[in-house]
Order: structure tokens, then sequence, then C-alpha cells
């Protein structure tokens, strides 16, 4: 017979489209379309919004880093200050070779996955644009996947590629102990994730 279920407090708040979340101590971040809020959690039965803002694109995912939330949405990779919740402020913007569908922070470096491809950025240096490396997942055969390494500088230029190579909707990604581990139609694709570069 199974134990019963402990006593829980249950607070229900409707946020039509929401489909992103994000917690630190008693503040959510929650996204909905390209809209970013910020939330006071401290009474769980009435959350306030502290601050709120629209971002360029769908939100699709997001990460909290240092006092910031490395955002993905369709126009790449969004940086925000989220260090005083009510005052939430964009800091820079990063092409990512095709819309971001999913994003993973680990030290000082956030890979993300687009339609095409898997790639980093150094989220330390300030001025970076653009990856820092980003290589194009290609199926080889119908069990076997490979990486071709594409300069980032030039992502623009084959950005058009996510059109041809698209593997479709259904995309998760999540990165750990310098390995990323992305969800593709049917395959789990195991990527070496390192200072060399994507293998």
């Amino acid at each position: 017979m199974q134990d019963p279920l402990p006593a829980v407090d249950l607070y229900s708040h409707r946020m039509p489209g929401l489909k992103v979340l994000r917690a630190a101590g008693d503040v959510i971040f929650a996204a909905r379309g390209a809209h970013l809020v910020s939330l006071d959690g401290q009474d769980p039965s009435s959350l306030q919004e502290l601050d709120a803002m629209v971002l360029g694109g769908e939100v699709r995912d997001m990460e909290l880093w240092k006092g910031k939330l490395i955002i993905a949405r369709d126009a790449g990779l969004a940086v925000v200050s989220a260090g005083d919740p009510s005052s939430l402020v964009l800091e820079r913007e990063i092409w990512t070779c095709g819309k971001a569908s999913a994003v993973e922070v680990t030290g000082d470096t956030a890979w993300f996955l687009t339609p095409s491809g898997v790639g980093s950025v150094d989220l330390e240096d300030e001025g970076a644009a653009m990856p820092s490396s980003f290589g194009l997942l290609l199926p080889v055969s119908w069990q076997d996947w490979e990486i071709i390494d594409v300069d980032g500088s030039f992502c623009g230029d084959h950005s058009f590629l996510a059109d041809e190579f698209s593997w479709g909707p259904e995309r998760k990604f999540e990165a750990a102990f310098g390995w990323g581990y992305a969800a593709v139609q049917n395959d789990l694709i195991v990527i070496r994730l390192d200072d060399e570069g994507l293998r």
C-alpha cells in the first residue's frame, strides 16, 4: 500500500502561453512568447510582477548565469541583467547562426542548439556578438550524425542552411560535465564540449 502524500500548500496562477520559467531564490522569471516577466515569489499565494520586457523573437529556453538570464529565442541569444529583478535590462544580443531553440550554461560558456547545429559563446567576452564555435549537425546515415565545424564569424553567410538541414521542431538540449546531450527526432546525440571545439 502506498504511503499518503505529505501535506502540501498548492497555489495556482493563470499565465496563458507560459512556456519557460526559472527560479532564483524567491524570484521567478517566466516567459510567454516574446514577453519576459520577473515575479516576486515571497508570498506564493499572491505573486507580484516586478518587471516585464519584450524581447525580439519567442523565448524558447533560459538559464541563469552570474545574476543574468541567458535566453534562447528566435533571434539568437539575449543576455538580460537580472541582478535587480525589478529592473530587467537587455545587455546584449548574440547571433547564433539560426533560431536558438535551447541553451545550457557550463562555467562561463553558453552552449546553444539551433535547427541545424550546436555552438558556444564565451559569456565573459562582453564584446562577442557571434558564436565562439559552431558546428552543423548532420545525419550521415540512418543512425549516425556528424558535426561539421563552421567559422562562427560567417554565421550570417550560412544561416540559410538552417532551412536546408532543419531537424524539425522537436529538439532538447542538456549539458553536464563536458558533454552535451541533444534529443533530435528519434536520436539522442552525445557531443563532447571542450575548448578544442565540438566533437
